[in-house]
This record gives C-alpha cells, sequence and structure tokens, in this order.
C-alpha cells in the first residue's frame, strides 16, 4: 500500500480477525493489508498479493513461502474459494518461486 489514503485504508479494516497482528514475525505488514489488497485493490491471486501489494516476495530470504498457505487461506475466506482452487493458487505461487530461483542459480547468484 502506498500514497495517501494508505493509513485511511487500514483503519478501516483493522477490526477484521486478527487484522492487527503481524503476518511475520519482524516484519510490518499487518493482516488487515491482504484484506485491503483483496476487497479495495482488487488484487485476485496470492502472487498479486504477495509480489505486487505487499512486496514480501522480494522483502523475505524464502521469498514469502513461508508464510503463502496462510495468506492464501485468509484470500479463501474472502472470496470464498474452496480447497482446490486454494490448492491451485498456492502451487502457483510456488511455481513462480521455484522459477525465480532456479533464474537466480542460472546467473550466478
Amino acid at each position: 500500500m502506498q500514497g495517501r489514503f494508505a493509513l485511511d485504508q487500514v483503519r478501516r479494516h483493522l477490526d477484521g480477525p486478527a487484522a492487527k497482528e503481524r503476518i511475520m514475525e519482524g516484519r510490518p505488514h499487518v493482516w488487515a493489508e491482504v484484506d485491503i489488497a483483496v476487497k479495495e485493490e482488487m488484487a485476485l491471486t496470492l502472487t498479486d498479493v504477495l509480489v505486487r501489494r505487499l512486496g514480501l516476495f522480494y522483502e523475505t530470504a524464502d521469498q514469502a513461502m513461508g508464510m503463502a498457505a496462510e495468506v492464501a487461506s485468509r484470500m479463501a475466506r474472502l472470496f470464498g474459494w474452496d480447497r482446490s482452487r486454494l490448492a491451485r493458487d498456492v502451487e502457483e505461487y510456488r511455481g513462480l518461486v521455484r522459477d525465480h530461483r532456479a533464474f537466480r542459480e542460472d546467473r550466478g547468484g
């Protein structure tokens, strides 16, 4: 979240379940940010939330793999996804992470 409305967005979503709790220890992001990404910013996939909206793909050493299933579960509740839709989204994200890691290794990094 960015811009002049970011704080107002967070305030509107702080009543949600665990909204004020941090998604990951040592990171500033709270669960309300996932809710905002889905409800207000039209994020439709786990990849969209972790890469584009929150940037945790770039900010964490494991590219947010350790939290991907939990974030996807929260998104599933918001969207009403069934288990197969949830699993598909997590697997697509894992594929992105695998591809990114393979590319880095190929480049010597």
